[in-house]
């Protein structure tokens, strides 16, 4: 039997962990994707089934039963088996649809197996098991890493959204929907299950009087800045501008107050640069260059007018 490493899936690796859209299908070279569960008696019992636009290169299926041979024998040959070997790799969770769950990759050959193992949930699938040809997925994963743009309807650039972020639609009624965008090419993205091109969904959103934010999943829901101009301490909210006050600063000396917000962060789990990119986002608007974590170098904020940050 064929040996194989599986390597702790990427954040960018994740978001092919599950059913993708026939353009992305089409690009990553998606053959179908494998399902399997435990039953009574503990047997793993799995089923392959082919994406119908799939193109299906030679040895794929000797290749895919190696690999699914390999999974039985090492991982999936019990209930027991899986949870132990997904405790061994914390390194490999990741926040699934469903709850927690453990996610590799596997290359063989000229294909890519994407898996994503949930070994502690009963009546449903243990194991998900994804099938792409290894040189497409590869190719658009490194053109998807760029980003995908959104502009002004004038063609300037409005930001840049990492692929598989959300965005905050604000319509003209005053409310929100938060909606997930995935790069499909330089010119086209797709938004729930709708495929835009920019210059289209550009002109859609002046049309109907309405805005667009990048919702930033790498940003925390709020973090705890110290507003040295009025000696307070506020809170900045993801997806808002300004800030809230919520108390009086205790020290008065400025520096242990950075310290006291600085430990109240840390607590909450935000890292110095997710505080910086918030605070940017909260002055100049959530668009901004510096309101990425990818971007935020610093942030100066010296000689920078607000107007000329929200167009």
């Amino acid at each position: 039997m064929r040996e194989y490493t599986l390597k702790p899936l990427t954040r960018a690796e994740q978001l092919y962990a599950y059913k993708q859209s026939q353009q992305i299908a089409g690009q990553t070279g998606y053959y179908g994707y494998l399902h399997g569960d435990f039953d009574k008696s503990d047997n793993f019992n799995n089923v392959f089934e082919y994406y119908n636009g799939a193109v299906v290169r030679e040895h794929f299926d000797e290749e895919r039963n190696n690999v699914i041979d390999f999974l039985e024998d090492n991982i999936c040959s019990s209930p027991r088996k899986m949870r132990d070997f997904c405790y061994s790799h914390k390194e490999a969770a990741i926040k699934g649809k469903f709850g927690e769950e453990y996610g590799f990759r596997i290359d063989a050959g000229n294909q890519t197996f994407i898996i994503r193992l949930n070994p502690f949930t009963k009546g449903d699938y243990n194991c998900y098991m994804l099938a792409y040809d290894k040189h497409l997925l590869d190719r658009h994963m490194k053109k998807a890493a760029k980003g995908i743009n959104f502009i002004y309807p004038n063609y300037s650039l409005k930001f840049n959204l990492e692929d598989g972020d959300h965005i905050v639609v604000r319509y003209a009624d005053g409310t929100d929907m938060v909606q997930d965008c995935r790069y499909i090419d330089q010119y086209h993205f797709q938004i729930g299950n709708l495929t835009f091109h920019i210059c289209q969904y550009a002109e859609l959103l002046e049309r109907n009087g309405a805005t667009v934010i990048p919702y930033r999943d790498s940003l925390p829901d709020k973090c705890y800045v110290y507003v040295d101009t009025r000696d307070i301490y506020a809170i900045v909210t993801k997806g808002k501008d300004g800030y809230e006050p919520f108390e009086q600063a205790k020290y008065p000396d400025k520096e242990r107050n950075r310290e006291y917000v600085a430990k109240l962060n840390k607590e909450l789990g935000v890292t110095d640069k997710q505080v910086g990119a918030m605070t940017m986002a909260a002055m100049f608007g959530w668009a901004d260059k510096d309101a990425d974590p990818r971007n935020f170098n610093g942030g100066n904020t010296h000689n920078r007018n607000r107007d000329d940050y929200e167009r």
